[in-house]
């Protein structure tokens, strides 16, 4: 298990994953369909996935990857976030923070679904 990790280190493991092919694809799937993500590297999901799970759970460094604005980044930070731990203004925050539909699914998958706020918000 990785722990202690920096933000700086994380991003810079991303960077290493990242490929021009996932890269050209990822600029198809921006806001518009058309507009790439300013701010990726192009790791393949499983990649990303991999590096979770080493790290684990680790919800500041979550917040500070999210902060960071890159697509992967944000990406990572829904598997190592704890949703539990969200107030409905850091939840708001993210999800107004959204710069693409691959981070906007995730979001709602591992964070919404699993935050106080959100079983609130299906249940009332």
């Amino acid at each position: 298990m990785m722990t202690g990790m920096t933000t700086k280190e994380v991003l810079a493991q991303l960077k290493s994953k990242g490929n021009d092919a996932r890269h050209k694809h990822n600029a198809k799937v921006g806001p518009d369909g058309t507009t790439p993500p300013d701010d990726q590297f192009g790791v393949p999901m499983g990649d990303i996935r991999a590096i979770a799970k080493k790290i684990k759970s680790d919800h500041e460094l979550a917040l500070k990857l999210w902060e960071t604005g890159n697509m992967e980044a944000q990406l990572l930070a829904t598997l190592i976030i704890k949703p539990k731990s969200l107030s409905a203004k850091e939840l708001d925050a993210m999800t107004r923070s959204i710069s693409c539909a691959p981070v906007a699914d995730w979001l709602n998958s591992y964070v919404v679904a699993q935050s106080r706020e959100g079983c609130a918000a299906r249940s009332g």
